[in-house]
């Protein structure tokens, strides 16, 4: 693919990534509250912005919920590399569509708007300077 149309796509993915978690800070503020849907768009953020920069780079990604799996993929001078916390919320990519015991609590779901809102920050960053691929 043509760089231009690999960053023109990859733009689009972010934007899906921002929606996502204009989705979960709107949910968040609303009654009532719904951790569940907050903690599912702030986990679907961050895989769709990592993605989009898989997609600018023209690398190839398997379609998982597992950020810690993607983010490896990543160039190694990505500054998203050196999130520890990924792990906190891709459990959400699946756990909290689902009733039980592991669905997320308030200030989980708060937790998971926080990372979410890094990772799309240096995605950003990161999709406007576009770091050495």
């Amino acid at each position: 693919m043509p760089e231009a149309d690999a960053t023109r796509l990859a733009r689009s993915w972010l934007q899906y990534a921002e929606y996502d978690l204009e989705a979960a800070k709107t949910l968040f503020s609303s009654p009532p509250q719904q951790p569940h849907l907050v903690a599912f768009h702030a986990q679907q953020a961050p895989e769709k912005a990592i993605k989009a920069l898989l997609i600018r780079d023209q690398r190839e990604f398997p379609f998982v919920h597992d950020l810690d799996e993607l983010i490896v993929l990543l160039p190694e001078q990505s500054p998203l590399r050196k999130l520890t916390e990924l792990d906190r919320l891709t459990r959400w990519g699946t756990h909290s569509r689902y009733p039980g015991p592991e669905a997320p609590t308030a200030a989980e779901a708060a937790q998971a708007v926080r990372l979410a809102e890094d990772v799309l920050r240096l995605a950003r960053d990161d999709l406007s300077r576009g770091y050495p691929r």
